[in-house]
């Protein structure tokens, strides 16, 4: 279902069960693929791949990686802004979650099962790894990376090129690698 006030650029795929709310621009070249709810006024840069399977893969009794499921979903709220060629991986067996008002900068990666709260703010290169959590009203810095299941709470900033591998607790600016609390 694509309402009929959506624009959607020169070479740009849509397949599956994908559903675009009104006012909602996609770049060209974007991909949506997979069952994903887009919200209104979504605008989507160039090159995005949006509802592709994620990177899991548990190792068998022999060591061997064999690739998990990924059944889920993505839901992507409203007046969101995600960049040129970023990444959000549908969900393995719970869904990808982007809330109203977040903004993407170009080339973030979102891997499976994340869910980001609104009117949070992470800007270029950073990568989100599976299952984690971002509370609302987060600034996250330039070149970032969270690892898998971590939860940052809301109003909190990550200094740029940080390291995530542990909790944030609402309230808090951490930086640094491995990223450290702040006193202010």
């Amino acid at each position: 279902s694509i309402a009929s006030e959506v624009r959607i650029g020169n070479f740009s795929s849509i397949t599956g069960n994908v559903d675009i709310g009104s006012g909602t621009e996609l770049g060209d070249s974007v991909s949506i693929n997979g069952i994903v709810k887009i919200g209104e006024n979504v605008s989507i840069g160039p090159g995005s791949r949006i509802g592709h399977k994620g990177f899991n893969y548990p190792t068998d009794e022999n060591g061997i990686p064999n690739e998990f499921p990924h059944v889920g979903k993505v839901y992507i709220g409203n007046n969101v802004r995600i960049g040129a060629n970023c990444t959000i991986a549908r969900g393995s067996l719970s869904d990808t979650v982007i809330c109203d008002n977040v903004k993407l900068d170009d080339q973030v990666h979102v891997a499976h099962n994340v869910k980001i709260g609104s009117n949070t703010l992470i800007t270029a290169c950073v990568e989100i790894s599976g299952s984690v959590s971002i509370g609302k009203n987060v600034w996250i810095s330039p070149n970032s990376t969270i690892i898998d299941h971590v939860t940052i709470g809301d109003d909190c900033k990550i200094g740029i090129g940080s390291v995530v591998t542990k909790n944030v607790c609402s309230n808090k600016s951490v930086a640094g690698n491995p990223a450290r609390v702040l006193r202010i």
